[in-house]
């Protein structure tokens, strides 16, 4: 997990309310990799001898994430991988009633500012392209070099200096609309009367005063919980069928959508 995305912590807030204090501890381990499953903090989970990972977003790919689970249980936390427990929120959905509210307020010009091609992360990509397709319109993806801050911006900015920009932006989390909302504030445009920013994680950042980021709710401590369940049913009964549990994402509209410009 990445400790600057707040989304975490709200996955971790879950996880904690789900299982009994008196009878678990809880070990937290911070991948420090931006490539994929940081091999020092997964040894150091083994090596403590856990019972059970609780993983959130593993960049690793499926086949990976599933020989590890041949050693400890784990149980994905916002990707779903087959044959493994997985707690996520539907994103085709969540990318889909992204992409149709800006599509709603007469935008045309409309980008995507991605993160990388990792499995079971290119959903919400996927469905953007797919809605911008069915509406007759050509999508415009940009992969961020990796999920930092410092990625999203570098992608924002090449959106945003574009010959002909988009008037609008929807990103594959809220780390990067912060990263677009300052690309853009440098370059003068005013949000959303210029650019019009969709977010999804629904942050508690993205809802300040001032901020008032339209986003997708994939409701992360609820997907903290699930997973929590979802571990002590593991730990409970080692034999019990893989669960796979998808939660129903929603679009909070705020203040940083408009009507496209004339």
């Amino acid at each position: 997990m990445d400790i600057h995305n707040e989304v975490y912590a709200d996955i971790l807030s879950g996880v904690r309310m789900a299982l009994p204090q008196a009878r678990n501890r809880l070990i937290l381990s911070v991948s420090q990799s931006i490539d994929g499953v940081d091999p020092g903090a997964v040894d150091s989970l083994i090596e403590a001898r856990v019972g059970i990972i609780i993983a959130a977003t593993l960049l690793d790919p499926d086949e990976r994430v599933r020989e590890l689970a041949k050693i400890v249980p784990i149980v994905s936390v916002a990707r779903p991988v087959p044959g493994v427990d997985s707690v996520y929120s539907d994103d085709d959905a969540g990318a889909r009633a992204a992409t149709e509210h800006l599509l709603s307020l007469g935008h045309t010009r409309i980008a995507h500012l991605a993160g990388p091609d990792y499995d079971g992360h290119t959903v919400r990509r996927r469905s953007y392209e797919k809605t911008m397709r069915g509406a007759g319109l050509v999508p415009w993806t940009v992969p961020a070099h990796d999920f930092t801050q410092d990625a999203g911006q570098r992608a924002a900015a090449e959106i945003l200096d574009a010959a002909e920009r988009p008037t609008a932006i929807f990103t594959h989390n809220d780390q990067f609309a912060m990263a677009a909302r300052e690309a853009a504030y440098a370059r003068g445009l005013a949000i959303p009367g210029d650019l019009s920013l969709v977010g999804y994680d629904n942050s508690r950042t993205g809802g300040l005063h001032g901020i008032d980021l339209t986003s997708i709710d994939l409701h992360a401590t609820e997907l903290g919980s699930v997973a929590g369940a979802v571990a002590m049913d593991r730990l409970n009964n080692p034999d019990a069928p893989i669960a796979n549990e998808r939660l129903t994402p929603e679009l909070v509209v705020r203040n940083s959508t408009a009507p496209a410009p004339m």
